[in-house]
Order: structure tokens, then sequence, then C-alpha cells
């Protein structure tokens, strides 16, 4: 067993998920973390066969889980698995979530998105750094997410406190990282796996400003400091800030500044 990805302690993504931990298993190599007794845990586990075969047995009912097959079971679900093909390979997930679900579980075909998010995550977490960690974490969000939907989970809700902050980091975080192609509240809302309508809702609740607000308040923010640094010419600042051309970008400046992007360079003499 190798263990890729473990949230860190205290952090809560969107929906409430908290205590996710990813890991990798080969059931005939690892028997002696796999029980065959019937248990339960409090949290969701979802298993995803990459090569070979697992039976489950779940709430009584029996469950055949082939390759790019998944198995979810739901907290407080009474489950064994009662055979791994000696050839098996899976990715294990669990994590708690604030998601009122009835006991049980169901199983379904996988598609190449989860697989490929989970092969991302595992592949970041031999890197080791900040970035990494935040790029597998996403992964794994994702994958819960396209998961849950399976099972009939709504996202319409309204998150607790901590839980709205975390999706407003999240969408902060996308903004700055790709202020440079001019990202839309669409294209930020899809990153955080909700409709623009939930995003705008939640933004404003907890940043007291509309994320469209935000991000043209980083585009400012990102012209004014490469005009500070004075390395790029007006046409190369407008491509590095997501404008398809400099009459555009001088329009955008001068409307929330007052002036012209020019002027202000010589303003702060660069």
């Amino acid at each position: 067993m190798k263990i890729i990805y473990k949230q860190p302690y205290g952090t809560i993504f969107p929906c409430g998920i908290h205590n996710c931990c990813l890991k990798e298993l080969h059931p005939e190599r690892d028997k002696r973390i796999i029980t065959k007794k019937v248990h339960r845990h409090s949290e969701f586990e979802i298993h995803i066969i990459t090569e070979g075969l697992q039976i489950y047995e779940i709430a009584g009912k029996e469950y055949t889980v082939k390759k790019e097959n998944y198995i979810v079971i739901f907290p407080g679900t009474m489950h064994r698995c009662i055979f791994s093909a000696e050839n098996t390979h899976k990715f294990a997930c669990t994590f708690g979530a604030e998601i009122n679900m009835e006991n049980g579980g169901f199983c379904a075909e996988t598609n190449p998105r989860i697989i490929c998010n989970f092969e991302t995550a595992r592949k970041e977490s031999l890197r080791g750094t900040d970035t990494a960690a935040y790029i597998a974490g996403n992964s794994i969000f994702e994958n819960i997410i396209i998961i849950l939907r399976a099972a009939g989970f709504c996202e319409e809700y309204k998150p607790a406190d901590d839980c709205g902050n975390a999706v407003c980091e999240l969408a902060k975080q996308f903004i700055r990282d790709n202020i440079e192609l001019s990202p839309t509240v669409y294209d930020t809302a899809e990153y955080c796996h909700m409709s623009a309508k939930q995003l705008t809702r939640i933004f404003v609740e907890f940043e007291g400003k509309t994320p469209g607000e935000y991000i043209k308040t980083q585009r400012i923010e990102k012209i004014k400091l490469l005009l500070n640094e004075g390395e790029f010419s007006l046409k190369e600042i407008s491509e590095k800030t997501g404008f398809a051309n400099e009459y555009y970008f001088n329009c955008f400046f001068k409307k929330y500044e007052g002036i012209p992007p020019g002027k202000y360079r010589k303003m702060v003499g660069k």
C-alpha cells in the first residue's frame, strides 16, 4: 500500500469534504490490511479498479467490480471484500463529507477522466512540493464530485462558513494563477465544480464582492505590477494580462484608474 495524498488537517474542500486520503493498493500484496470480515466506516469509500477484479458484499448485496469500474460505499454501511484477483491494482479514496446518504453503495463504470485524475495525483505526489500537493488535491476533489453526482448528490446547498471560505480561496487561487488567460466567472465556477450563480452567491457572501469584480481587480494589480517593473512594452503587458489588443488594454486601464497605462508608467518613473 502507498499513501498518495492526505488532506492537510483542518482544511475543508467545497461541499464540506474533509479527511480525504488516496491510497494505491495491490490487494493480493496488501492482504494484511484488507479484511474479509464484515465491517463499516464513518466515511465514504471509493475503490477504482485499474487492473484485475474484486467482489464486494455491501449491505447484503454482492457487487463484482471489474477493470475500469468503481464501487462507492456510503458511511455506516456494513461491507466486506470477498475476493481479489491475483493481478488486481486499485486506487482507494476515503473522505468525510457534510452529505446525507442512505446506507448502501453502488457500482459503476468509470471514465478516462477519473483514471487520469488519480494518475495525476499519483504523479504529483512524487514531486513533494506544495504546488504539487495542491494539484493532487484538486484532481482528487474533482473525482469525488464526479462520482457523487453519479450517486445522485445535488450540490445546491448553503455551505458552512469554513466551507464557503474554502470555495472562495479555491476560486481566488484559480483567478490569480490564470489572470493572463483572462479567466471568466464561468471558467472559475467550472473549476470549483459549481454554477456561476452558486459561485457568485458564495463569493458575495464571504468576500463582499462578485467574482467578476475580483477578476477585474486582479487584472489591474497585475498590470500595475508589470508597469512598475518596467521590463515590458505596453503591447507585451496587454498580452500578458489577457487582452486581445492594445486598444482594449488602454480602455480597460483608463476606465478603472482614470489615466492611460502609458501615463501611469511615466508617473511611477518607469
